[in-house]
C-alpha cells in the first residue's frame, strides 16, 4: 500500500496538482451517502469491489455534509482482500475448467492418472494468464493431450492459453455473474476455434461457489462491529455500493447481519468519485 501510495502522488503531481489529499473509498462513499438524511444515522459503509470488500463505521449528518474534517465522526474502518474477481476465480476453476482438461486421465505406464492441476490454478488469475505460453505446465499439456488419447478438453487449453483467449473467457464468467444478480438460472457461453462451452450456471451454485468468502467477510464485519463496540442492532443503515455489493449471496448475508429494510444501495460505481467531490 506504501508503495501504491506513493505512485499515486506522483503521479498527481506529475499532473500538475499542488495540493493533494487521500481519502479512503468506503469513507469518499460516506459522503455521497449524507447527503440524502434528513437525520443523524450511524452507517457501515460496504464497498465490495473487484478486488476487496472495505467497511467503514461513521456517523453521518446533515449539517456535516462537506465538511473537509471527519475524523471524529470515523468509528471504524478495514476490509478483505476479497471481491468480484475473486468470485470469477472460483467459478472459472469450479464450472469452466473441467472443459479445459481438469480431471482427465492420461496413461502413464501401466497406469490412468489424472492431469495435474499447475496450469488450472494459473488460469485463475486472468492476468498473469499471458505468461502461460511459455511456461512449463503449458508444455507438459502437449504430452498430456497425446497419452490421454487426444482428449479434446486438453486441446481446449492450449487453444485458449495459445490464443490469448483467456480474459475473453473471464469476460463471459464475468457476465455470468451479473446476470445472477437479477436472474436465477444463466449460462456460461463461450466460442472460440475449437473451443465450445455452454455449462448452464445457477444462483444456487454460485453461493455454493463462493460461500466460504462469503462466510469470511460475515466473519470480518462482525469483528470489526465487536472492536468497535457496536452491535448490528445500533447501525441505521447499510449503505452498499460497488459491483460486487449487487451479487445476492453478499446482500443475503447482510440482510442476515442487518434488517432488509437497513439496506441502502448507492450509484454502484460512482458514489466513491461523487463523494469525493463533495469531501473539500
Amino acid at each position: 500500500e506504501k508503495v501504491a501510495v506513493t505512485r499515486l502522488l506522483a503521479a498527481a503531481r506529475n499532473a500538475g496538482f499542488t495540493h493533494i489529499r487521500l481519502q479512503l473509498e468506503p469513507i469518499a462513499a460516506a459522503f455521497t451517502y449524507e447527503q440524502t438524511l434528513t437525520r443523524p444515522e450511524t452507517v457501515l459503509v460496504a464497498d465490495l469491489g473487484g478486488g476487496t470488500s472495505d467497511f467503514t463505521i461513521v456517523h453521518l449528518a446533515p449539517n456535516k455534509a462537506g465538511k473537509a474534517r471527519r475524523e471524529e465522526d470515523i468509528i471504524a474502518h478495514g476490509g478483505v482482500y476479497i471481491g468480484g474477481d475473486l468470485f470469477d476465480s472460483e467459478i472459472m476453476w469450479h464450472k469452466v475448467t473441467p472443459y479445459l482438461g481438469r480431471g482427465v486421465l492420461y496413461q502413464s505406464y501401466d497406469k490412468q492418472i489424472e492431469v495435474p492441476n499447475t496450469l488450472f490454478r494459473e488460469l485463475r488469475n486472468w492476468e498473469k494468464s499471458f505468461l502461460l505460453k511459455s511456461s512449463k505446465a503449458r508444455r507438459a499439456m502437449d504430452n498430456f493431450y497425446v497419452f490421454s488419447g487426444n482428449d479434446q478438453r486438453i486441446d481446449n487449453v492450449r487453444t485458449l492459453v495459445d490464443n490469448n483467449y483467456v480474459y475473453s473467457l473471464f469476460k463471459k464468467i464475468e457476465k455470468s455473474k451479473i446476470a445472477l444478480s437479477s436472474v436465477s438460472e444463466t449460462s456460461i457461453h463461450f466460442s472460440e476455434q475449437n473451443i465450445y462451452i455452454d455449462e448452464p450456471f445457477r444462483i444456487n451454485e454460485f453461493e455454493t461457489i463462493i460461500g466460504k468468502h462469503i462466510k469470511e467477510i460475515e466473519i470480518y464485519i462482525t469483528t470489526l462491529l465487536q472492536q468497535a463496540g457496536y452491535d448490528a442492532s445500533q447501525i441505521d443503515s447499510v449503505f452498499l455500493t460497488g459491483g460486487s455489493s449487487l451479487a445476492l449471496p453478499v446482500r443475503n448475508m447482510l440482510c442476515k447481519l442487518f434488517e432488509e429494510s437497513k439496506l441502502r444501495q448507492g450509484d454502484t460505481f460512482n458514489s466513491v468519485a461523487y463523494g469525493l467531490s463533495l469531501n473539500h
